[in-house]
């Protein structure tokens, strides 16, 4: 019988100082990057900040809990096999929805993805029965990728195969045609969590980081982010247009006095690698400037519905004919100023604080950081399948913690949350011992 304790658990604490230093370099770039916000209330954001990180550090270490274990869970091959079937059957008109309807769009995207971006939201398609079809499968869809990472060594051949294929139609080519780069990077940030944090977990020091494995790690990883990185600043560049882009994006309209520092666009780097990097900064960081304006607004509750724009939709908008959206701070900040919050970002932290104001948000990051800390241990000792699913949305939730409340946003993500959450819980209880 094996025990979880805070003394045995190897590489207990690995996910939240991942998660804590990414987190501080966002607030870092933010205010020492090549962008210029020019915010008015500097104070007071800087240590709200520091206060959400406290939290979900305290959270974190709340949800290192003694465990005596079962026994693991088996890999999931049946469910990982009819994922792959759903990913491939709901490809198809998934395509046609997120491309605007042209199927054209799938191999324009590779090439001009800002042109397919610009066109697929001009076409503005309704909901249809496939989008509601492709949320009640998302449970046993969207894990495909967290699975088979994580079985990847356990699978077969031909399962492997035909898992990289699923991947490949259910979530690259869905979102290479409607010409965003999201679901491009929710397959790195997967990788991260599933890959590289359990390899970092299981090192013994520090000097185990300098050996051909972690190299292969870390150029693998480095890789795939610069080519998603070309990708983005590719179709950055492309929705901008190439006339007199570094002036363009070196000053963002949406925001007051925000502009890319004289210093850094003097800085004779490549007008390429200048691009990418003013784009990507601004990218990461940019939501800090959002929640810097939400902070100046009062409250005006959204009663647990303003937090996710799926849910808004399904309760407020369908049940009860009633916008709840529009009293969040995101929306309310959008109304004053251009600061639009359907396109720009505004941290995560105003999306929660529209239901429970900014100071009971920091409860809600708490109790995130408390479930990273079991999901974690459930998937490293127990190898929980449902634990894994969602341990990998919590990572995406963390990466995008300074743009937006990523995974309660749409639908099928919002869906799967809960069911794992469901799932795992029951797993969890079976295999506990008191």
């Amino acid at each position: 019988m094996e025990y979880l304790d805070q003394k045995n658990l190897k590489g207990k604490y690995t996910p939240i100082i991942f998660f804590e230093i990414y987190l501080t370099f966002t607030v870092l770039l933010f205010i020492f990057g090549p962008w210029d916000w020019g915010i008015e209330n500097p104070m007071i954001l800087y240590l709200y900040l520091i206060g959400a990180q406290l939290f979900l550090f305290t959270g974190y270490k709340s949800g290192l809990i003694n465990y005596k274990l079962k026994k693991e869970s088996e890999i999931p091959k049946r469910f990982i096999e009819i994922s792959i079937l759903m990913n491939v059957a709901i490809s198809i008109p998934l395509i046609y929805i997120r491309s605007g309807g042209n199927y054209s769009f799938v191999f324009l995207g590779f090439t001009n993805p800002g042109l397919v971006y610009d066109l697929s939201r001009d076409a503005n398609l309704p909901y249809n029965i496939t989008d509601y079809i492709n949320i009640i499968i998302s449970p046993i869809t969207w894990p495909l990728i967290p699975w088979m990472t994580y079985y990847w060594k356990s699978l077969s051949k031909k399962i492997k195969i035909a898992g990289i294929i699923g991947i490949f139609m259910g979530t690259v080519l869905p979102y290479v045609a409607s010409g965003t780069n999201k679901g491009l990077f929710d397959i790195l940030f997967i990788l991260i969590g599933l890959v590289l944090l359990p390899y970092l977990a299981n090192l013994h020091n520090l000097k185990d980081l300098i050996n051909l494995k972690s190299l292969k790690f870390v150029t693998v990883l480095l890789t795939i982010f610069v080519i998603l990185s070309i990708y983005f600043a590719n179709n950055i560049e492309q929705r901008l247009g190439s006339e007199n882009y570094l002036e363009k994006i070196a000053v963002n309209s949406r925001a007051d006095n925000a502009k890319v520092s004289d210093k850094f666009m003097e800085s004779g780097l490549d007008p390429n690698i200048q691009g990418a990097i003013i784009a990507l900064t601004s990218y990461i960081s940019q939501g800090y400037y959002g929640c810097s304006l939400a902070l100046k607004e009062d409250f005006v509750p959204t009663y647990g519905l303003g937090f996710s724009r799926f849910l808004s939709w399904l309760i407020g908008d369908l049940v009860l004919e009633k916008d709840f959206q529009k009293n969040t701070y995101p929306r309310r900040v959008s109304n004053k100023t251009f600061w639009d919050a359907d396109i720009v970002w505004s941290s995560i932290y105003p999306w929660f604080a529209s239901d429970v104001t900014f100071l009971g948000t920091y409860i809600i990051i708490f109790l995130i950081g408390r479930l990273l800390a079991k999901s974690w241990i459930s998937m490293i000792k127990f190898s929980d399948p449902w634990a894994i699913t969602i341990f990998s949305l919590l990572c995406i939730l963390l990466f995008y913690f300074s743009a937006n409340n990523q995974i309660f946003q749409t639908g099928p993500t919002f869906v799967t949350f809960f069911v794992a959450l469901i799932f795992w819980q029951i797993n969890f209880k079976f295999r506990i011992k008191k």
